[in-house]
């Protein structure tokens, strides 16, 4: 089966282990930052209140804005398509916080698993940034493409 080769191929990825190192000092520095109330926020980006987890609803927001935004696209309506794009921005970021707070747990080959993940959405993030900053400064074919 293909995704079993893929999550495979990704675990013998021995170099995501020095990502995921760099990423959890970070990690540690920004939740742990807080003191005392760094569990409560930590349960926030779990979703512990909500009783759901919050990252998987997040991730949602950049899927369907970011479609929104090529059918936007596509039927010429250039605004509506910029405020996708933005608001899918937002949303990565915010699926992001809650995926890293989540991630900090995960051993072994579901946290090099992370890691690969988290790379290929920083890229599709960057990769929307630049295509949000093209449409900002006229540039709105490159900013398409």
């Amino acid at each position: 089966m293909l995704s079993n080769d893929i999550l495979q191929f990704i675990d013998r990825q021995s170099w995501l282990d020095t990502v995921g190192d760099l990423l959890e000092h970070a990690a540690s520095i920004a939740f742990d930052h807080f003191g005392p109330a760094s569990k409560p926020i930590e349960d926030l980006l779990h979703g512990t209140p909500a009783g759901h987890p919050l990252h998987p609803a997040i991730v949602a927001i950049p899927i369907g804005t970011w479609t929104a935004a090529l059918a936007l696209d596509l039927a010429g309506i250039d605004e509506g398509a910029d405020l996708c794009v933005d608001i899918g921005l937002v949303a990565a970021l915010s699926a992001a916080v809650t995926g890293l707070a989540d991630w900090r747990y995960l051993q072994g080959t579901q946290r090099r698993t992370g890691v690969a993940h988290a790379l290929f959405n920083v890229t599709g993030t960057v990769l929307y940034g630049l295509s949000s900053l093209q449409r900002r400064s006229g540039s709105r074919s490159v900013g398409k493409t």
